[in-house]
């Protein structure tokens, strides 16, 4: 179950999305088998702080996953913004820094330097 919960967290942390205790929890219900018994959220904590995690403040990081399916739409959106559809267009950007900061958790699982 450990090695499942490393790449559980591997594959969140590589999608951007917070690696919460409930995420990992709800991961373990949905794919292992109820006769094996599911873990409590404690004992997924104790694991995790075993396997060399660390759970603390990530929403002041500088992270950015640069997916393929990121760079796809881009190159989608500037293509089609140098088109001769939008030759005369005017363009406005907003800045949406800020926007969803406290809709998101800033705390995640994770082992310092590992990638």
């Amino acid at each position: 179950m450990a090695s499942d919960l490393r790449e559980r967290a591997a594959a969140l942390n590589l999608e951007g999305r917070a690696v919460t205790l409930n995420r990992l929890h709800k991961y373990i219900e949905d794919t292992w088998p109820s006769s094996y018994g599911i873990p409590s959220r404690e004992t997924i904590r104790k694991m995790m702080c075993t396997m060399g995690f660390k759970y603390k403040k990530v929403g002041t990081t500088k992270n950015f996953v640069d997916t393929p399916e990121i760079r796809e739409l881009r190159r989608k959106y500037l293509k089609r913004r140098y088109s001769p559809e939008y030759q005369d267009a005017l363009f406005v950007w907003l800045d949406e820094s800020y926007c969803n900061q406290y809709h998101v958790s800033d705390k995640s699982w994770f082992i310092p330097g590992w990638r």
